[in-house]
């Protein structure tokens, strides 16, 4: 969603679309700070927010292993 779209919604709509965001973050692992500063920006992508803590939490874990 660009950031025109999402100005574009009511405030209850704005509302529950930022809730649901800061949820698929947060169950995604991410910390609730972040989850708050990813879930309030509607151009990012949560899918890629995903991948990239996971992508972290691989190399934080190949490079403890060594």
């Amino acid at each position: 969603m660009t950031e025109s779209q999402f100005e574009l919604l009511d405030v209850d709509q704005a509302v529950a679309l930022i809730q649901w965001r800061f949820q698929k973050l947060s169950e995604a692992g991410h910390e609730a700070i972040s989850s708050l500063l990813l879930a309030v920006r509607p151009e990012i992508d949560l899918g890629l927010a995903a991948d990239l803590l996971s992508a972290a939490r691989d190399s934080r874990y190949s490079t403890s292993s060594r």
